[in-house]
């Protein structure tokens, strides 16, 4: 009972921070994955479609955005800018680093089965990596 009791009040001291994400520079799509159809493409030419800039600002598809990110649930939020504050999100992605230059990007997409008429839950996984040269 004693080492139970030691065991609770070391853990309960503990803090578990998360490390704090930085985002920043070009990313370049090289690869895309549907999880429905079991399909994987490559990009041979990848594409630049992220870009991270300062106050939380990011070019995605050549659209401007404001992004916040919640390192609780590794989750980044993408909102128009003249909707900052109202929780409206344009699109949300599971995020996932590979490495410091490689993130993936998981989302769901609504779609509706044509036969059935059923909704159905498409999701997406894009791998991005950092353009280290044009940084």
């Amino acid at each position: 009972m004693r080492y139970f009791l030691v065991l609770v009040i070391l853990f309960s001291n503990c803090n578990f921070n998360k490390k704090e994400v930085q985002f920043s520079g070009n990313w370049k799509r090289v690869q895309m994955t549907s999880e429905l159809f079991d399909d994987t493409i490559k990009y041979e030419n990848p594409i630049e479609l992220l870009s991270f800039r300062s106050d939380n600002l990011v070019f995605y598809y050549q659209n401007l955005y404001q992004y916040e990110f919640n390192p609780d649930y590794d989750s980044l939020y993408l909102q128009y800018l003249d909707s900052v504050g109202t929780r409206s999100y344009v699109r949300v992605f599971k995020v996932d680093f590979v490495d410091l230059n490689t993130m993936n990007f998981s989302y769901v997409r609504k779609l509706v089965d044509t036969v059935s008429l059923k909704p159905v839950d498409m999701i997406y996984t894009v791998t991005f990596e950092k353009d280290l040269v044009n940084e």
